[in-house]
């Protein structure tokens, strides 16, 4: 009997353990954190500013790098955060760390007055970015942290906790990898955002896309001036908005997932229009990391280049470096597979992102794009000059050839072209115009001898 009373004691022990406690972690559960922080709250209603600071971590891209972990390596990456942030609210009397979903914890911070708060957080930060060690391999992960402070930015659990996503949300979509702390006016732009998220929806759910249309920014080979291609940019023209900024609705698109019916429109409507040029001419088409992440993107670029008629060698798809990354081996089979098709491949914004010298040797690319920023002070730095000129050599030895994007003078065309730079796009060479106008383009170009 009393074995059995023990046996009964210590399971009773373990599930009220595992109510409050994150099993794979040690952290609180986000139901225990939230219950001691609404006690914490009770106990503490004075007006006074700066009584609590309540914190949201997430580790960013944690879905692509736990792809890419085994199972136990991911489960120790989610301890070590853990321990580590344990650590910081352990030095503030009070302090706690809950996990209140698969790769984000909440930490509370009891405040005893002054700005130390900032340099706490500022710290978190800092030990969060270190390298983490799994199974002998290290690991650099960055993190986003938002912060809120009680009262000021709420006096209940679910206020804070909506600021906190609130201020996350704005940490996205500036890059992340920082901490920021909660402002009022952060809700009014959510609240644009979720305006704005309501009215792209209704404008891809219209199946003729009207409010929706294309530009095409001419690409030139540098020594002729000639056209040889376009690249087609999204445009869209809300009703009563106007037109919308694409850097205001390309990442909304993105984190929405409506990039996909959205990216084929661009690619049917791109494709119908190219098979109308002089033959020469190439179109260049954006592919986003949601369209990468559809392993039905090479039937389905068959399917459109069938459909409209354009040879797969006049289409040249871009990709950026940062897309590559979380699934290289997977990206690259299917670059590999579209390539196999006569469809050409282009790595965009080359120098923006992470630039390694592995991604032009091992992957299947025909074009670099040179960023503008390479571009923007070769008259004025000689060791820019030195630099393209560099580039430029590599990837002729690679077999690669180059797009110098952002060309706005006569001088930095003569650079280039005097170092070997096939083509080049910028307002010298002409600005993006609508689709009439680079058919009539097309026109001129087709009744020349």
């Amino acid at each position: 009997m009393a074995a059995l009373l023990c046996w009964q004691h210590g399971k009773l022990r373990r599930m009220h353990r595992s109510f409050i406690q994150d099993s794979l972690t040690g952290a609180l559960t986000n139901e225990e954190f939230l219950r001691r922080l609404r006690r914490w709250m009770q106990e503490h209603p004075g007006g006074g500013p700066g009584q609590g600071a309540v914190l949201l971590v997430n580790m960013d891209r944690y879905t692509e790098y736990s792809s890419l972990l085994r199972l136990e390596q991911a489960g120790e990456l989610l301890r070590q955060i853990a321990d580590r942030l344990a650590l910081q609210a352990q030095a503030t009397p009070g302090g706690m760390v809950g996990r209140c979903s698969q790769d984000e914890f909440l930490v509370f911070l009891p405040l005893t007055g002054g700005d130390w708060v900032y340099d706490r957080v500022a710290q978190l930060h800092e030990s969060l970015g270190c390298p983490y060690l799994l199974s002998g391999q290290r690991l650099l992960v960055t993190f986003g942290v938002s912060m809120a402070l009680f009262p000021e930015h709420g006096r209940t659990a679910e206020a804070l906790l909506r600021n906190l996503y609130v201020t996350m949300r704005h940490l996205k979509s500036q890059g992340s990898n920082r901490w920021q702390l909660f402002e009022p006016e952060m809700l009014v732009h959510q609240g644009e955002q979720q305006s704005l998220e309501q009215a792209l929806r209704q404008a891809v759910a219209d199946e003729a896309y009207s409010q929706f249309s294309l530009d095409y920014q001419p690409i030139c080979e540098t020594r002729s001036g000639r056209v040889i291609g376009c690249e087609a940019l999204l445009r869209w023209r809300h009703p009563e908005r106007g037109p919308v900024s694409p850097g205001e609705f390309i990442g909304l698109a993105e984190s929405t997932g409506l990039i996909i019916p959205l990216g084929y429109w661009v690619l049917e409507q791109a494709c119908q229009r190219a098979a109308h040029w002089p033959v020469p001419w190439r179109v260049h088409v954006n592919l986003s990391v949601c369209q990468m992440q559809n392993d039905e993107l090479p039937e389905r670029v068959a399917a459109i280049l069938t459909r409209t008629g354009l040879a797969p060698w006049r289409l040249v798809l871009e990709v950026t470096e940062s897309l590559l990354i979380a699934h290289y081996d997977r990206h690259a089979r299917m670059l590999e597979t579209l390539r196999a098709r006569g469809v050409s491949i282009a790595l965009d914004d080359f120098g923006t992102g992470y630039s390694s010298l592995t991604h032009l040797r091992k992957l299947p690319f025909d074009w670099l794009k040179l960023d503008l920023m390479f571009i923007a002070e070769l008259e004025s730095d000689g060791n820019s000059r030195e630099v393209v000129a560099a580039l430029l050599s590599m990837c002729h030895a690679l077999g690669l050839s180059v797009v110098a994007e952002g060309v706005e003078t006569d001088a930095q065309r003569r650079i280039l072209e005097s170092q070997g730079c096939e083509a080049m796009q910028g307002y010298l060479l002409g600005r993006p115009m609508s689709g009439a106008h680079i058919d009539a383009m097309a026109q001129r170009a087709l009744a020349m001898p």
